[in-house]
């Protein structure tokens, strides 16, 4: 049918470049070799001279939400799909939202993205309604040692001791709270991939209720995506470059 391609040809012209970059989907080459998660404690001496010892050593931010999307799995056969009235009034008219169960509630018009391959045309009677997590990955290793520099070289022994003995570990927090400077310079939202202006490494899908199950795709929107509670689900993590 004509409108199911004009359908996969509008939800794959989406363009990710603008805050999520290319972001591909990552396998389990990258996330096997992922070190240890970082708390505040981390943010010291010791962990820069970590990163100056070895230059494959890097630190990446993880953000994690979890929303409703329709997806693609090998795996997962049962659940809501979309019918053809859904796609053909997503097709013709630009303010119509794809599907309520992908809306958020401060819907402003089209704002699906689109995560892992291209959607084809016979993909379309094999799309579920499915509860997901979506975890982004972005290179953050010089901002990491931008915060520590300013953490040695600018915090007083009292203010230090905010951070010295934390085992918390979110990201946004820690920016929120107290790196004002790099906060203003580099906000924070996970609906632009995570960290503005840090280089995307990828992201990896999975179903919140089905463990090990790999998802091909996963449309969803992004105002969905910032309306989850997202913000204790962040961290800094070493990782390897291969």
């Amino acid at each position: 049918m004509e409108i199911i391609q004009k359908f996969c040809d509008k939800i794959n012209s989406k363009d990710r470049t603008v805050y999520f970059g290319e972001f591909p989907q990552l396998d389990k080459k990258f996330t096997n070799q992922l070190g240890a998660i970082l708390s505040y404690s981390d943010i010291n001496k010791d962990t820069l001279d970590k990163l100056k010892k070895d230059e494959n050593l890097r630190i990446c931010c993880m953000t994690e939400c979890t929303v409703n999307a329709y997806i693609i799995s090998d795996k997962i056969t049962k659940g809501n799909t979309l019918s053809i009235g859904d796609i053909e009034n997503f097709v013709t008219n630009d303010d119509t939202p794809l599907s309520e169960e992908i809306t958020c509630w401060n819907y402003e018009g089209d704002d699906l993205i689109l995560l892992g391959r291209k959607i084809k045309t016979e993909d379309i009677p094999n799309l579920r309604l499915e509860t997901i997590k979506i975890k982004l990955y972005q290179d953050v290793t010089e901002l990491f040692k931008e915060i520590t520099e300013i953490f040695l070289e600018e915090w007083g022994e009292n203010k230090k001791k905010l951070l010295k003995d934390s085992d918390e570990k979110s990201v946004y927090y820690l920016l929120e709270s107290y790196f004002d400077q790099i906060k203003d310079e580099f906000p924070y939202f996970v609906d632009e991939g995570g960290i503005r202006d840090q280089k995307a490494i990828g992201h990896n899908l999975s179903s919140f209720f089905y463990k090990n199950i790999s998802l091909e795709l996963a449309i969803t929107s992004t105002n969905l995506m910032n309306d989850d509670d997202w913000y204790n689900n962040n961290y800094f993590q070493f990782y390897k470059l291969s």
